[in-house]
């Protein structure tokens, strides 16, 4: 079983002498009796009863623990085997929504009763989704994750049915905070000149570099945590894997961003193509092999904003705000096709609904043009 890193062993009892074995159900400690009097066949014993159990009434972390693996999945190769798109990128985010919250809120529930009545109930997870600080749209396409999960469940009849099949649970739209934008004169605050004062408002370089990354080319987190050497062009360009479409999108490095990947680059210790530009660490010890966790920049951004004498008070902004900086920054100065290409948006209506954020100087520029036309028609 997936939540076993080895098979129970089994213990000689003193009446009969038969062997039995502990396992943990719902967080308690249970002594099964194998009705074996030998070892070899008491852990044939364990090893049917924990295959039988796993078969009949799995916890939501044993159904679950390879469902979003691109490599290992059954869900996923059927959708693909079937023509329907399932891309990685999808298959990452539905694993965070597991890893991250449902495992530890739910993991060790059982998905069902023995009559096969859905133990995670709508109410349930309303009520643990609302204790989150996530907007609603997060909450939706969460809701939406366990369908698919027990949408599985009910074709492996291990449930009834499906309790979150069209659940609307949270409006996308409702309570939505909108960004903030960062203005230049703080964007140079968080980004000076000096390599050294970048570093300490970051924390060190590695930080300050993939945060420059974020503001020069307005790329997200993940997506440039799982950049490498390799995606450098000219170092003046860099290409990414994006995170919601199978598809590469390329990037401008401004000045200060080649700067700082430049120094950042005589001080990583490894520059191979194949290397990861931010690697990982385990314990505080570098590892090669492993990106950088995404969340490391997010949990450092209010440190950043106040030694960069940024006030936050009253403002809505986040580490992403560098995503939505650098949209407003840059609409109105390339065109529109080529603004949705450095997005990665497939749908050009997306920028402009959840990006744009004019102030009133941006405001009075679009009127500028007409305002002897307006005052001529509304003029009494």
């Amino acid at each position: 079983m997936a939540r076993y890193k080895e098979q129970p062993k089994p213990f000689r009892r003193s009446e009969k002498g038969r062997y039995y074995f502990y396992v943990y159900e719902k967080g308690k400690r249970l002594r099964r009796s194998t009705g074996e009097t030998t070892i070899p066949s008491a852990e044939r014993a364990i090893r049917a009863y924990l295959k039988n159990r796993k078969r009949e009434r799995p916890t939501f972390r044993e159904f679950t623990e390879n469902m979003f693996d691109p490599q290992e999945s059954e869900l996923i190769a059927s959708r693909r085997a079937g023509g329907y798109r399932f891309s990685d990128a999808n298959a990452r985010n539905r694993y965070g929504h597991l890893k991250k919250y449902f495992w530890n809120a739910f993991g060790n529930d059982y998905l069902a009763d023995p009559d096969g009545v859905p133990l995670i109930t709508r109410q349930r997870v309303r009520e643990y989704l609302a204790s989150l600080k996530l907007q609603n749209q997060t909450r939706a396409h969460m809701v939406y994750t366990l369908s698919i999960i027990y949408e599985e469940a009910k074709d492996a009849g291990l449930v009834n049915d499906n309790p979150f099949r069209g659940a609307k649970l949270f409006s996308p739209s409702a309570g939505r905070k909108e960004r903030n934008r960062i203005t230049d004169d703080e964007r140079k605050k968080l980004f000076p000149e000096d390599i050294r004062a970048c570093q300490w408002i970051w924390g060190n370089l590695k930080n300050a570099t993939f945060a420059v990354m974020a503001d020069s080319c307005g790329f997200r987190n993940s997506e440039i945590a799982r950049m490498k050497w390799e995606d450098v062009v000219y170092n003046t360009y860099v290409l990414v894997d994006q995170e919601k479409v199978e598809k590469r999108k390329m990037g401008f490095l401004h000045n200060r961003a080649r700067a700082l990947l430049s120094a950042w680059r005589e001080k990583s210790f490894w520059t191979d193509p194949d290397d990861y530009i931010f690697w990982g660490t385990q314990s505080k010890r570098p590892l090669r092999y492993t990106h950088m966790d995404p969340a490391t920049l997010t949990h450092w951004w209010e440190k950043a904003m106040e030694r960069a004498e940024i006030k936050l008070e009253g403002r809505n902004l986040v580490f992403y705000s560098l995503r939505h900086t650098y949209y407003n920054t840059i609409r109105g100065v390339v065109p529109e096709s080529v603004l949705q290409t450095l997005m990665g948006h497939t749908n050009p209506n997306t920028g402009d609904k959840n990006y744009y954020h004019p102030d009133p100087a941006d405001l009075r520029a679009q009127i500028m043009p007409y305002e002897q036309v307006i005052d001529a028609k509304m003029k009494l």
